[in-house]
């Protein structure tokens, strides 16, 4: 399990590298790997998880939509916020699907930088 934590002005956030992902086939690992990972923080009861995801260059698919939907579900109640960055326009409106879909509140940024700052706000 490979969980990637930024700490950043005293607060720890866990990053998820999605970047340049193209096919399935790229996904699979990551899906494989998120899994895992949300299992863990779940696992841990933590209840104030901050999570922010790059998804630059990636492309998504459908059952790649559909471990979305599954994993934010499992991680809502430990998740006190979420950020991602890297979408388009589509992508944003896509975000904004899955988040009224699963009740969740991850919110797009532009940069890494901004979406840091709005996590640990």
């Amino acid at each position: 399990m490979a969980l990637n934590k930024i700490l950043y002005k005293g607060k720890t956030i866990f990053f998820n590298d999605w970047t340049n992902l193209k096919s399935p086939k790229d996904f699979a690992p990551k899906i494989e790997e998120g899994n895992d990972n949300t299992k863990y923080l779940v696992d841990l009861r933590k209840k104030d998880v901050l999570t922010l995801t790059d998804v630059t260059g990636s492309f998504t698919f459908g059952e790649t939509i559909q471990w979305i939907k599954n994993a934010a579900k499992l991680a809502k109640p430990i998740t006190k916020k979420s950020a991602t960055v890297g979408l388009s326009t589509s992508k944003k409106i896509l975000l904004n699907s899955l988040n009224s879909f699963t009740k969740s509140e991850v919110k797009a940024f532009d940069t890494i930088e901004e979406a840091k700052d709005w996590l640990v706000s």
